[in-house]
């Protein structure tokens, strides 16, 4: 492709035109090197692009399966902790003791932060009653059979708190509980105790009289094992628990009190 002369009257035209020749050259020689080069790049890129995503779905999936069992772990650990702390929560712990026909009761309690309350008693169907005192150290077992009374500490140990025999201040003379009960079964020596503060216990007794039907209320002090006639009496006494005046007693009808410092109020 020859340079034209400047001296020909075409001389600009044919030189746009050969301008034009040279750069539609030059663009068909970098159409086809890219075409070359892009022709064997392009599918290596594609297949490379190809090959790295699958590696990087495959560790993701490791890593997302990794993290899933670890949480399922860590789950299974926590619900197993859960399960012993639950387990160590509703274990029941108790006393099992021997009551006076030889059967065995159980003396229900829980323990938190080392210390023990009473809950219950378990009485496996044998004619006992229970009461426990506001701390919760103590608990009263009282067997209706034998009318016979026993206070066990939170350690599972007990006194005796039944009067035994009955000293009459006028004849001077002694009764023995059992005496009494083999001869009149319906007498009421010992009836319902209850708490009215941690030391100290209320129940029915028809005790002074025999041959009566007036009934009394008797406390018993566990410091001293004392029993004590408060005088308050009639011919149907129920012992209804502690209320916010102290503990409730009805009284043919009448609502009695006993304080929490022995005082008896209406």
């Amino acid at each position: 492709m020859g340079k034209p002369s400047i001296f020909s009257k075409d001389y600009q035209r044919k030189m746009r035109k050969r301008r034009f020749k040279v750069v539609i050259i030059i663009l068909i020689i970098i159409i086809a090197l890219g075409t070359i080069f892009y022709s064997e790049y392009i599918p290596n890129f594609i297949e490379e692009t190809k090959k790295q995503y699958k590696v990087n779905k495959e560790k993701q999936d490791i890593e997302e399966q990794q993290q899933i069992e670890e949480e399922t772990k860590m789950k299974e650990e926590t619900l197993k902790v859960d399960e012993k702390e639950d387990e160590e929560s509703t274990e029941e712990l108790y006393y099992e003791v021997r009551v006076t026909n030889d059967s065995i009761v159980k003396l229900i309690y829980e323990e938190q932060n080392q210390e023990k309350r009473y809950k219950f008693l378990d009485v496996n169907g044998q004619k006992v009653s229970f009461d426990i005192n506001p701390s919760g150290k103590n608990m009263i077992i009282y067997e209706e059979d034998t009318q016979n009374l026993f206070i066990y500490d939170i350690d599972g140990k007990y006194v005796d708190g039944t009067l035994k025999g009955f000293t009459s201040s006028s004849s001077n003379k002694t009764f023995n509980k059992n005496e009494v009960l083999n001869q009149d079964p319906t007498y009421i020596w010992c009836g319902t105790p209850k708490f009215y503060n941690d030391n100290k216990i209320a129940y029915i007794s028809q005790l002074p009289w025999f041959g009566k039907e007036e009934k009394y209320i008797w406390t018993l002090d566990l410091n001293d094992l004392s029993h004590k006639n408060t005088n308050i009496s009639g011919q149907k006494l129920t012992i209804n628990g502690i209320k916010d005046k102290g503990l409730e007693i009805d009284v043919d009808g009448t609502l009695n009190y006993i304080t929490i410092d022995d005082n008896i109020i209406k």
